[in-house]
């Protein structure tokens, strides 16, 4: 079990190495905690806005290794089904998905009650089925796709009913700007909603998550980072 563990740590070192070099598309950005409070600090509100209940399935679009999914659970302890949806078989796959599972179940000395499953889709079709998800989750992948109001389509079909969307982007002035580490545009508050809007959604909620960057804001001289947020959006029925 310790050389599983070293070898496990030693391949989270490489991946975060290679996400800090490579761009953001095509590099396996990972976190892991090693600490409740840390993972409570960094991701807690975020994971709060998802909602999660008991029995529930989520799709999170652009998941890679799904560090963020399988960190909100544990932060959780629910058991919900979670997919996790990428186009890049490198990073989202099943075995990267389980050894985070496995470091978590070790360090933290509890079992997942949800599950967690690799799903490879496409930039135009998550290959999901219908009307099956509770939750659809893009964070900070709704940039990347480069026809949105057709994946938009697609994640208004794979929800259900009362679905919800939760977008989480770093924002811009004026769409356009160039994200710095992957080259996509990113967008404007105002047109990320109304692009959403416009193909069948209705904003409900928005929260800032970048905790260090709204504290800047009361200061002389903030940060100049990007602002970060999520959108919560319901799905519309016709």
């Amino acid at each position: 079990m310790k050389i599983n563990l070293l070898r496990y740590l030693l391949t989270l070192i490489c991946f975060i190495i290679i996400s800090t070099f490579s761009s953001c598309q095509y590099g396996c950005y990972m976190v892991v905690y090693d600490d409740y409070e840390h993972m409570e600090n960094d991701i807690g509100d975020e994971c709060t806005f998802l909602e999660l209940k008991e029995g529930q399935k989520v799709a999170s679009i652009g998941a890679s290794t799904g560090y963020f999914e399988i960190s909100c659970n544990l932060l959780n302890n629910t058991a919900i089904d979670f997919y996790i949806e990428d186009i890049d078989t490198i990073c989202d796959n099943q075995a990267e998905i389980d050894g985070i599972v496995n470091f978590y179940e070790e360090q933290f000395n509890t079992t997942f009650k949800g599950t967690f499953t690799s799903s490879i889709g496409t930039e135009n079709s998550t290959k999901l089925p219908q009307n099956t998800f509770d939750r659809v989750l893009c964070r900070i992948s709704f940039h990347h796709f480069p026809s949105p109001e057709n994946m938009l389509s697609e994640i208004h079909n794979i929800l259900k009913a009362d679905g919800l969307l939760i977008i989480a982007e770093n924002l811009t002035p004026t769409t356009g700007i160039l994200d710095p580490f992957c080259k996509s545009p990113l967008y404007a508050e105002k047109d990320l909603i109304e692009l959403v809007e416009k193909n069948g959604f209705t904003l409900i909620d928005i929260i800032w998550t970048n905790k260090e960057y709204i504290e800047s804001l009361k200061k002389p001289n903030p940060q100049k980072d990007t602002p970060y947020k999520m959108f919560k959006f319901k799905k519309k029925n016709t």
